[in-house]
């Protein structure tokens, strides 16, 4: 599993996991997950926006 970047499909985790540690929208089946950060190096603030996909869900065009 490689690790997260903003606006990437970036890991697989389990439902319990995702539930617990990000922020979802309900419309989406919650697989989006949005959160402000503020960047530590220049105290910028941006959006984070992640893809979650379950480890059993299925992805079209994937054998």
């Amino acid at each position: 599993m490689a690790s997260s970047t903003s606006g990437c499909l970036s890991r697989q985790i389990h439902s319990s996991e995702a539930k617990s540690r990000l922020p979802t929208l309900d419309l989406s089946k919650h697989r989006v997950a949005v959160r402000k950060q503020t960047e530590r190096k220049n105290g910028l603030e941006y959006t984070e926006r992640r893809l979650v996909i379950l480890e059993d869900a299925e992805i079209p065009g994937e054998e």
